[in-house]
């Protein structure tokens, strides 16, 4: 199925960055998403989570797009378009976007923000002092 897709077209250098790239970025929207959903009502914090998850997939092209520049040398251009809609973030959670990598690893973003954000207790315990 990932056979054609354009990440196997890189070299071992540029799949690791391109993965390493990716966890830092899922990582830093992970963390955005475990400190702004804490002591919310379940509906906010589902909101904010779908916020994060739409600003990640408008807005990582332009990231991925800058490795891209130093990668593999290509022009400079702001890639950014307008927001993806409702049906956008829908289609690709349900999996019914393009069978590739990408589209994939953004489902699986996108199912971990909301999964986190619901599943996240509401408060935290305090932590015993020293």
């Amino acid at each position: 199925m990932y056979r054609e897709d354009s990440f196997f077209t890189l070299t071992i250098g540029g799949q690791i960055g391109l993965v390493a790239l990716s966890l830092l970025l899922a990582a830093i929207f992970l963390h955005i998403c475990w400190r702004t959903t804490l002591g919310k009502f379940i509906w906010l914090r589902f909101a904010i989570a779908v916020f994060l998850f739409m600003s990640f997939i408008w807005l990582m092209p332009q990231i991925y797009y800058i490795y891209y520049i130093f990668l593999l040398n290509v022009p400079w251009q702001i890639i950014i378009q307008s927001p993806p809609t409702p049906v956008d973030l829908g289609r690709i959670l349900l999996f019914a976007e393009n069978a590739n990598l990408s589209f994939h690893a953004q489902a699986i973003m996108g199912w971990a923000l909301i999964l986190l954000a619901l599943l996240r207790p509401k408060f935290e315990k305090p932590k015993p002092a020293r």
